[in-house]
C-alpha cells in the first residue's frame, strides 16, 4: 500500500504555516524550483513577472482572508523562504491560467462529481474528484487543528493551504479550474477553498464562496450528509446547481448564463468536453446502485485516453497525481496515492489516524 504523505499543523495561523513549512521545507524548495523552471521556460517569461502579477493578489486576499496569508507568512519562515516565493506558488492556477502569459501543457483540469439519494445504493452522499497536475507537483495530505477554525483535512501540494477537503462538520468541497474573461486582481483559488471549509453548515459554505472577490473562474462541487450543490463561477458572477441524485463538471463554463464569460479553455483544451459528458454517463449508467466500489472505477476510468479521467504522464504533461472520494457523514476520505487504475484507496478520517485499503 502507497499512502499519501499527511502532515499534521496545529495552532494559530501563524503555528500551523510554520509547522507546514518545516515538515516540508525541502519538497517545497524542490517544488518552487521546479515548478518556476517550467512556468518560466513554457510562458517566455522571469520569475520577477510571475511574482509582480501575484503581489496585485494580495491586497484583495489580505482582505477575505487575513488569517490565511499570516497561515503562508508561517510557511515560508518554517522553510526558510520568502513570503513572495511561497505565496506564488498558492496562486500557481492563476499564473498558468490568467497570469503574464499562460503556459503550454496540451492538458488541463481536473474532473468532479456528485452522487446522492436515488443514485446511491445506500442514500449515501458521495463527492469526489481526480487530481490532475503536471509530475513536479506532488499532493499531500494536510491535517489542520486550531481554535480559530474547524478541523480540516485537505489534499494539496507542499507550501500550499488549500486543494480539495473535508472538516469536521462534515461538509467537503471538489475543485475544477476554469478560465473566465471578466479576470481581475482577486483572491486565488486555494484561499477560497480554505474559506469554505471554514464554514459550520453548507449554505455558510456558499455564502463563503459567492462573496469572494475572486481573481479567476472556478467550479466547486460542495456536500454535506444530505445536499449536494455545483458552484459554477466567474470572477464576478456565479451559478448554482442543486444535486437531485448526480452532478458532474470538469473545466469549462456550462450555465447557459455564464457561458458568455467562457475565455478560450474548451478550445485549447477539448478533453475538458469529453470527461465530463463521460463522467456523467458513467453515473447514469450506475445510478441506483451508486457506492465507494464503483466510484472508484469510474475514477480510473481512460475512455477518451490520453485526455481521460484517469491521465497518465504520457498525456502531455499531465498526470492523475491522486483520485479522492468523499463520505460527509463519515467525516473521511478514500484517496489514491497516483493514479487510482493501479494504486488503492485508502480510507483517511479527520476521527482517526486508521488507514483502510479498499
Amino acid at each position: 500500500m502507497d499512502e499519501l504523505r499527511v502532515v499534521d499543523c496545529r495552532g494559530g495561523p501563524l503555528e500551523r504555516g510554520r509547522a507546514h513549512g518545516e515538515e516540508v521545507r525541502s519538497e517545497l524548495r524542490e517544488f518552487y524550483a521546479s515548478w518556476i523552471e517550467m512556468a518560466c521556460r513554457e510562458s517566455g517569461v522571469a520569475e520577477r513577472e510571475l511574482v509582480s502579477y501575484t503581489e496585485t493578489l494580495l491586497p484583495a486576499c489580505r482582505e477575505y482572508c487575513a488569517e490565511l496569508v499570516d497561515e503562508v507568512e508561517g510557511i515560508a519562515t518554517g522553510a526558510g523562504m520568502d513570503f513572495g516565493s511561497v505565496f506564488l506558488i498558492n496562486c500557481y492556477d492563476e499564473v498558468d491560467l490568467h497570469g503574464p502569459a499562460l503556459t503550454k501543457a496540451t492538458l488541463h483540469g481536473c474532473t468532479s462529481f456528485a452522487a446522492t439519494g436515488r443514485a446511491t445504493r445506500d442514500g449515501r452522499m458521495y463527492i469526489g474528484q481526480g487530481w490532475d497536475t503536471p509530475p513536479v507537483i506532488r499532493p499531500y495530505l494536510l491535517r489542520l487543528t486550531g481554535d480559530d477554525q474547524p478541523d480540516v483535512l485537505v489534499l494539496s501540494h507542499a507550501g500550499m493551504v488549500g486543494g480539495t477537503g473535508i472538516n469536521q462538520h462534515g461538509l467537503a468541497v471538489c475543485w475544477n479550474s476554469l478560465k473566465a474573461r471578466d479576470v481581475g486582481p482577486g483572491v486565488p483559488v486555494p484561499f477560497v477553498v480554505r474559506k469554505a471549509l471554514q464554514a459550520t453548515e453548507l449554505a455558510e459554505l456558499v455564502g463563503n464562496v459567492i462573496r469572494a472577490p475572486r481573481a479567476n473562474g472556478m467550479n466547486f462541487v460542495a456536500a454535506d450528509a444530505e445536499a449536494a450543490v455545483d458552484i459554477e463561477l466567474s470572477a464576478t458572477r456565479f451559478h448554482t446547481t442543486y444535486c437531485s441524485g448526480i452532478l458532474a463538471h470538469a473545466n469549462h463554463f456550462e450555465a447557459p448564463e455564464l457561458l458568455e464569460f467562457e475565455a478560450d479553455f474548451p478550445l485549447r483544451f477539448p478533453d475538458t468536453l469529453l470527461r465530463s459528458g463521460r463522467m456523467k454517463l458513467l453515473l447514469e449508467e450506475k445510478f441506483g446502485s451508486i457506492d465507494r466500489e464503483a466510484l472508484q472505477l469510474i475514477l480510473a476510468d481512460h475512455s477518451g485516453g490520453p485526455g481521460s479521467i484517469c491521465r497518465h504522464q504520457e498525456a502531455r504533461g499531465m498526470q492523475t497525481q491522486a483520485a479522492v472520494l468523499y463520505d460527509p457523514a463519515e467525516r473521511a476520505l478514500w484517496a489514491s496515492n497516483g493514479n487510482p487504475c493501479s494504486q488503492p484507496f485508502l480510507q483517511y478520517s479527520l476521527l482517526a489516524e486508521r488507514r483502510e485499503q479498499t
